[in-house]
């Protein structure tokens, strides 16, 4: 197998998303084991923000969640999420306080060009779901980022970078950008620029695309099509619902993984249009459905 075969991975994410956290273990489990026995293909993955609630204030998560959804859903629902995330070795807690997200998006940027951005990423979701740290604080970005090795660990540099606008353009434009493709919840995978992916997706479901993307890359000797311009061929949409309790049926809830083909090049749509992320109270609860 040629080692000049790399497959680009466009991860779509928002920093208080639970399922984005589990999804990134376990497409790092799919890596891993791929490589296992393809040890010359090569990755590079790219995070760009999502905004589960773009209007958001800081408040306390439990209040936030109980006072939404009710004291009796949530603790129903909790204690599945953090089942979930122990078998991907996430020890998740619902302490602290959640707020808007635009910071750590910055931030996540900057890394991107510095190219450590899996760090940063990795940082701010431990401070999160698994310190109870308030995310929304530049004190708190700052020191994770720092310990991530942004901008040389330098604290003071990083803080004073999240007083300016520096990379808010940037990042809004990426956002919108998502939501023009037709992303409404997160986690969402784009793998080569041709194979999207919706949702905490199992291994065996990147397994089957990266064995997709490496055979159409060893007999064309094509690159990955550039963003905007898909294969002329199948775009291959994986869609995932996970179901926690019966009432996610009104949300066009499946047992998955379910694989559409679509003869189109250039469109995001899907072959229906899926609810917004605010249209269920069950997906506002748990930051993101696998997908919509």
């Amino acid at each position: 197998m040629s080692s000049k075969i790399t497959i680009p991975i466009t991860v779509i994410s928002d920093t208080i998303c639970p399922w984005c956290y589990i999804g990134k273990r376990r497409l790092e489990r799919a890596i891993a084991s791929y490589r296992l026995t393809n040890p010359d293909i090569n990755f590079s993955i790219t995070w760009k923000p999502f905004y589960l609630d773009p209007m958001a204030t800081v408040e306390d998560k439990l209040g936030r969640y109980n006072k939404k959804f009710g004291a009796g859903r949530v603790a129903q629902m909790i204690p599945y999420m953090i089942d979930v995330a122990k078998k991907e070795g996430i020890e998740m807690k619902y302490g602290g306080l959640v707020g808007p997200t635009q910071a750590s998006h910055r931030l996540i940027k900057l890394a991107e060009k510095e190219g450590n951005q899996d760090a940063v990423v990795n940082a701010f979701f431990d401070e999160y779901f698994t310190q109870n740290s308030n995310i929304s604080d530049p004190n708190v970005l700052a020191g994770a980022a720092a310990k991530a090795g942004l901008m040389g660990g330098d604290k003071e540099k990083i803080k004073d970078f999240l007083e300016t606008e520096d990379g808010q353009l940037e990042v809004e434009q990426e956002v919108f950008q998502a939501q023009r493709r037709g992303v409404s919840g997160v986690p969402h995978f784009i793998v080569d620029n041709r194979y999207e992916l919706g949702g905490a997706q199992e291994p065996p479901a990147f397994l089957r695309v990266f064995n997709d993307v490496v055979k159409s890359k060893a007999a064309s000797g094509a690159a990955a099509p550039a963003d905007g311009q898909r294969s002329v061929t199948l775009l291959l949409r994986i869609y995932r619902y996970q179901t926690i309790v019966p009432e996610q049926s009104t949300n066009t809830s499946r047992g998955g993984p379910e694989i559409h083909l679509l003869n189109k090049t250039n469109d995001t749509t899907t072959i229906q249009k899926m609810p917004k992320h605010q249209s269920s109270p069950l997906h506002n609860f748990l930051h993101a459905k696998p997908n919509s």
